[in-house]
């Protein structure tokens, strides 16, 4: 019995990580951290806030459309199902937290202490980094999606570099989020190219 139960797990989590080998969530980190790069350059910075509550429906439609004429419906644990949800609404909450804790310091830097004021001043984007990266780690480790380690390492190795070459805060963002999606759309296709619907297997037999 134990060693069935053993079995059953490991098939789920096969299952489950070619179910999410379709990168329809590495697409909508991108965007959202490119979108959230945008806000940057306008006032309204705060509207990174909403874009979990918009991020999600959209993607269960998106994995409605795209994954599931592939595999098939699949049903996982509580747990698995709700992780991709938990990634996007964690970097989502992580980017506005980091925006609330800018507003906050400049609204009230006079009681703030002279020090830490320069350092958050000099530092405050490889804090952002840092912060997003721990998001992908933490999704990693979670997950078992071994390309969220590789995510968590290039927003640092990015972050770092940014600050740098003395990039823009924004443009450091866009870029990340930039590269997210593409590296999502890869996979993506890769996924469509692996598992071709049945539609498609027989216009490409005709």
């Amino acid at each position: 019995m134990m060693s069935q139960h053993i079995d059953l797990r490991e098939l789920e989590r096969k299952a489950y990580l070619s179910y999410h080998e379709d990168g329809v969530v590495d697409i909508f980190v991108g965007l959202g951290i490119l979108f959230f790069g945008l806000t940057m350059l306008t006032d309204l910075p705060w509207m990174v806030g909403v874009l979990p509550a918009m991020c999600v429906p959209i993607y269960a439609a998106a994995k409605k459309s795209i994954t599931i004429p592939r595999m098939g419906y699949v049903k996982f644990s509580p747990q698995r199902t709700r992780t991709p949800m938990l990634i996007l609404l964690g970097v989502g909450i992580a980017l506005f937290l980091c925006f609330l804790l800018g507003a906050v310091f400049y609204a009230g830097r006079q009681a703030v202490p002279p020090a830490f004021a320069d350092w958050l001043r000099e530092y405050h984007m490889l804090v952002l980094g840092a912060i997003v990266a721990v998001s992908f780690g933490g999704g990693a480790l979670i997950t078992g999606l071994n390309r969220l380690y590789a995510y968590a390492v290039l927003t640092m190795l990015w972050f770092i570099g940014g600050y740098l070459l003395a990039v823009p805060a924004w443009l450091q963002v866009v870029v990340l989020g930039g590269l997210l999606l593409f590296a999502g759309s890869i996979v993506l296709v890769r996924f469509l190219r692996r598992y071709p619907i049945a539609a498609e297997l027989a216009d490409g037999d005709s």
